[in-house]
């Protein structure tokens, strides 16, 4: 794991404020149950007063102030709920986050770890191809000798070599053409390089 400091502050940030948050969202619906009961409370107030023809003012008034607070206790609930929301009232910012990362973690990282890698990948290729060369033009040259001899000792199996005639001798070959000969066996096959080549389309979709 990379160390970055500047999200382990913002993680523990966020961690704060979603508990705030949780904690804010039970007193909203809290909150929003008692603006409920204290309308219902002054609607059945209202509706006995004339129902029933008794003076009940001093009470409505009364269920009426208490409307009034639940319904300010709600909104101060709804306010503190979006002043602790991951885009307001933090300390650190996502902006703050991404700045770091472009500013002080890639670089440094690029520079300890992923150059160093690729300088070392550059040179595996280069390393690869030279080495691919030189047994190429090893396996080519004993071939070559091999044919010649052949055509040498044995003239009708170097006929054969283009579809005429039979080998007298057994020779031993680099056998090019077959998938398990030691020269195969060691080179990158186009499948090798497909399937590097997916683990790094893979590392950038991660």
């Amino acid at each position: 794991m990379i160390k970055f400091d500047k999200l382990d502050q913002f993680k523990k940030q966020s961690e704060v404020n979603s508990a705030k948050q949780d904690e804010l969202y039970t007193k909203q619906a809290q909150a929003t149950e008692a603006v409920v009961e204290a309308k219902r409370k002054y609607t059945e107030l209202v509706e006995m007063s004339i129902r029933d023809g008794v003076d009940l003012d001093a009470e409505i008034d009364k269920a009426d102030v208490n409307v009034s607070d639940a319904q300010r206790a709600a909104r101060r609930i709804e306010a503190q709920i979006q002043a602790t929301s991951v885009s307001k009232g933090l300390k650190v910012t996502p902006e703050d986050v991404a700045t770091a990362w472009n500013a002080d973690v890639a670089p440094v990282y690029f520079e300890s770890v992923l150059n160093p890698a690729i300088d070392e990948l550059a040179q595996a290729a280069e390393a690869y191809r030279q080495a691919y060369e030189k047994a190429a033009a090893a396996a080519k040259k004993i071939e070559d000798e091999r044919w010649e001899m052949i055509r040498t000792i044995d003239p009708a199996g170097f006929n054969a070599r283009i579809g005429r005639g039979r080998f007298m001798y057994n020779t031993k070959s680099p056998d090019l053409s077959s998938p398990a000969s030691p020269f195969n066996q060691a080179t990158l096959t186009d499948r090798d390089l497909q399937q590097l080549d997916n683990q790094r389309r893979a590392a950038i979709l991660i």
